[in-house]
């Protein structure tokens, strides 16, 4: 099982306090998610979940609707969504190189052996 590996670039840096953009500048395979993603803080309006963050991305013209919440993990700076509904876990952090989300497709795992705490943990020490 080897992720999808997106690296992106943070653009109009600083420009909005609450929302980030960041355009596509690396991946390891055809792309899961476009090329442009805003990520934006939590405003508590999900009443069922508590997301830290969520995903948008932009279709060309405009940004869609959110895309995914991305939950804290327990692993200090990497964080949990998911994509087409429960179809493609995708785990997202921030490192030097700007804001990576690693997309495993056709996988979303819920048992003891494969958490997502586990994988969290390993995608912490990865870098590509």
């Amino acid at each position: 099982m080897k992720p999808i590996i997106h690296i992106y670039k943070e653009i109009n840096v600083g420009k909005f306090k609450s929302v980030r953009h960041f355009e596509l500048i690396e991946c390891n395979s055809k792309p899961k998610i476009t090329g442009k993603i805003n990520i934006s803080l939590d405003r508590q309006y999900a009443q069922r979940s508590n997301p830290k963050y969520w995903l948008k991305t932009h279709n060309g013209n405009k940004w869609s609707n959110n895309i995914t919440g991305l939950f804290q993990t327990g692993v200090t700076g990497v964080y949990l969504g998911d994509l087409n509904k429960r179809q493609h876990i995708l785990f997202a952090k921030e490192s030097e190189k700007g804001f990576i989300v690693y997309v495993f497709p056709n996988f979303y795992p819920y048992n003891k052996f494969q958490h997502p705490k586990q994988i969290a943990k390993g995608i912490k020490r990865f870098n590509p």
